[in-house]
């Protein structure tokens, strides 16, 4: 396990949220990755492929025929992905330490 990367220790999942068209309130989603190693290809590439479901789960479907549902949908899916790809930015980034 790759020590730099600090939740895995203490945050076992990062929440992807999204707003359904119909509904106004917020979603979460746990995507779990204590089990990955986020210092491998393999690792980034599951997480990628975890988030991108919760992503997909969270935000739901449109009917290709409602221009505005599909809108909303695509919206929800960018605002998602992006809140989840900050998330993996933080906990890839390691802590700066202060000097004593």
């Amino acid at each position: 396990m790759n020590t730099s990367i600090r939740a895995i220790a203490l945050v076992a999942a990062l929440a992807v949220q999204g707003v359904a068209s119909a509904d106004p309130s917020t979603t979460k989603m746990a995507v779990h990755y204590s089990d990955l190693n986020l210092a491998s290809p393999a690792g980034i590439a599951a997480l990628n492929s975890r988030i991108k479901n919760a992503v997909d789960q969270v935000c739901g479907s449109a009917d290709s025929r409602q221009l505005e549902e599909v809108a909303a949908v695509n919206e929800c899916k960018k605002a998602a992905l992006a809140d989840a790809m900050a998330q993996v930015a933080m906990i890839s980034t390691p802590r700066s330490v202060a000097a004593r």
